[in-house]
């Protein structure tokens, strides 16, 4: 088996642009080819006493942020997705009588919601791309609105709309609504489901999914008439809509200190919707993705992934302005917990297909090329025995799940919330119970001023 992960040789630790004026200086050098391509690839310089391992510091030589007086911090709203039961929009709505399946939500956007199945006895939040959808318009050219069947969900299956279920939606609900809110239309809406198919295809037996303008002062009626002939049929009983805009790099931008600037940037990324119907949609959710940028000039930002060091999970000050607090047992932490962390490779093969925040962890991709050159399982237990040691002495972790580490929707059982007025959602925080520590010690970073 070859050496995990680095045979053993002296180290010499660089920063980039140390890194960079050796290979400048070995390439013009005269260096031999393959000795060029050991250094700037697998990081072996030849020196007088032999061979020796180059590590890279991208963090030596840096300068922070902090100490910059030219840094510029500004702001951009990404994207805007909203959950309603109404159409919210002052800009005409394109609506497609036959929906093209690429744009039904498929991949996870990141957002659950509760919602009622006849076969449950209680509600259940589940993630919106696993509820069965379909677009039913849209208003520009990085919007688009879905209706959501929360009736057609089942747990473990992935159901895609039928064309008899589509066929339905057309003839029974769809088309009667526009029908009640724009009565003038109805000569370009085809009679049924069937001909508005054989509608779309073109003389060179091409499909194309057109769509028809409804006005905005009748959306509101053709709202309701939807909703309402929806409810009329068991299968789309309980439906929603889901509005998604996608937004376009620098056209929000703002100082976040300016209020008004704010303001404005809110106010034009959300210029197709009507706010007042927006605020009177009492039950409706609305999440912004805000992205944040920060410039120096003459020099180049690197975001740093390795704050979390094992220094932060050993202290008692948790770098979050609210929390939820959970004390872990013995068992969880050391059979749940490092399980999670730590799986040897059956463990691996039983964890879900799709996970959040474990991919985007450096020690996690480290630990699946150990574990793949490590082949016996005992001898995969055997380090996982040593690093288990070492993770019994952590103070603090995120509450993970097998398909996530962090969770900052609302905690479960027994907990506290810091700071004690705190209303919303936060991120779960997992407290090691054989540390013995009282919750009134821990504290957390400070909140910014505003």
């Amino acid at each position: 088996m070859p050496p995990y992960p680095d045979e053993q040789l002296p180290t010499d630790t660089l920063s980039i642009q140390e890194f960079v004026d050796l290979a400048s200086r070995t390439l013009s050098g005269g260096l031999r080819i393959p000795d060029f391509v050991n250094l700037v690839l697998a990081g072996r310089e030849l020196r007088d006493g032999g061979q020796i391992c180059l590590d890279m510091d991208v963090f030596k030589d840096c300068v922070s942020p902090a100490d910059i007086d030219t840094v510029e911090v500004t702001r951009d709203f990404d994207s805007v997705i909203g959950i309603t039961t109404t159409l919210p929009f002052q800009a005409p709505l394109s609506i497609y009588p036959v929906a093209n399946f690429r744009d039904s939500l498929t991949k996870t956007n990141h957002l659950s919601k509760r919602i009622l199945n006849p076969n449950w006895d209680n509600a259940r939040r589940v993630e919106i791309h696993k509820i069965p959808n379909l677009c039913l318009s849209t208003a520009s050219r990085r919007q688009k609105t879905l209706v959501c069947f929360p009736r057609m969900y089942k747990a473990g299956e992935t159901h895609r709309i039928t064309k008899e279920e589509m066929m339905l939606f057309y003839d029974s609900c769809l088309r009667p609504a526009v029908v009640a809110a724009v009565p003038t239309a109805i000569a370009h809406w085809p009679v049924s489901y069937d001909i508005c198919l054989m509608t779309m295809w073109d003389k060179r037996q091409k499909f194309h999914f057109t769509s028809l303008d409804i006005p905005p002062d009748s959306l509101d009626d053709f709202a309701t008439a939807l909703r309402t002939n929806l409810e009329e049929h068991p299968i789309f009983q309980g439906c929603f809509f889901l509005h998604e805009l996608r937004g376009s790099k620098g056209v929000t931008m703002h100082e976040p200190g300016d209020i008004g600037d704010c303001d404005r940037a809110f106010n034009l990324s959300m210029d197709i919707f009507d706010k007042d119907k927006i605020l009177a949609d009492v039950g409706g959710e609305w999440y912004i993705d805000v992205g944040v940028e920060i410039r120096a000039e003459d020099l180049v930002l690197q975001w740093r992934t390795s704050t979390a060091t094992e220094e932060l999970y050993t202290g008692l000050r948790i770098p979050f302005e609210c929390a939820f607090i959970k004390i872990a047992s013995h068992d969880v932490w050391d059979a749940v917990f490092f399980d999670r962390f730590f799986p040897n490779k059956v463990q691996q093969s039983k964890r879900p297909q799709r996970t959040q925040h474990y991919g985007s962890c450096y020690y996690w991709m480290r630990w699946l090329v150990l574990t793949a050159k490590v082949i016996r399982e005992e001898d995969q237990n055997f380090i996982r025995q040593q690093l288990l040691a070492q993770f019994q002495k952590l103070q603090w972790l995120p509450w993970s799940s097998s398909d996530r580490i962090w969770d900052t929707g609302k905690a479960k059982g027994q907990y506290i919330v810091l700071p004690s007025n705190h209303k919303g959602p936060a991120p779960t925080i997992a407290f090691n119970e054989r540390s013995g520590i009282s919750l009134e010690t821990v504290t957390l970073r400070p909140v910014a001023a505003q």
